[in-house]
């Protein structure tokens, strides 16, 4: 459980240094080209990713605490120690726990990374995702 907790707050804690950093060097709404496909973008988010759903705020708290206590109920009813597993599930919980907390404090997400083909997402985001792409990896493709 310790692997778990520790790579969850490093992930935790990078989404929220990164969102801090934006959020002081960046004005609202500015841009900062970095490659001709990619831009630094600074955005609110009042809803869930693609912006769907804005200003359901509480919605999306019930949804997170409900995943991050699914999440911590399975590892300490099962006593998994699977490092690939904690750590799939240390990116989800990270990257539910970044934006949660933004929700909390900010009432929206602070979006910044834009790769102009996409909707424009953070880091906690990113974790989410390749969390949820490492679990299903574990649990749906890999042959054991």
């Amino acid at each position: 459980m310790g692997y778990f907790l520790l790579l969850s707050f490093v992930f935790f804690l990078l989404d929220q240094l990164s969102k801090y950093f934006i959020i002081k060097n960046f004005a609202l709404g500015q841009s900062v080209k970095i490659l001709s496909f990619f831009s630094i973008t600074h955005v609110k988010n009042p809803g869930a990713a693609f912006s769907l759903l804005p200003n359901q705020r509480g919605i999306f708290i019930l949804i997170t605490i409900f995943v991050l206590s699914g999440i911590l109920i399975y590892l300490v009813t099962t006593g998994n120690r699977n490092r690939f597993l904690l750590t799939s599930l240390a990116l989800i919980f990270g990257g539910a726990l970044g934006n949660f907390y933004d929700r909390l404090t900010q009432g929206q997400v602070t979006d910044f990374l834009d790769f102009h083909f996409w909707p424009v997402f953070n880091l906690a985001d990113s974790f989410i995702t390749v969390g949820l792409l490492l679990f299903t990896y574990q649990f749906l493709l890999k042959k054991e």
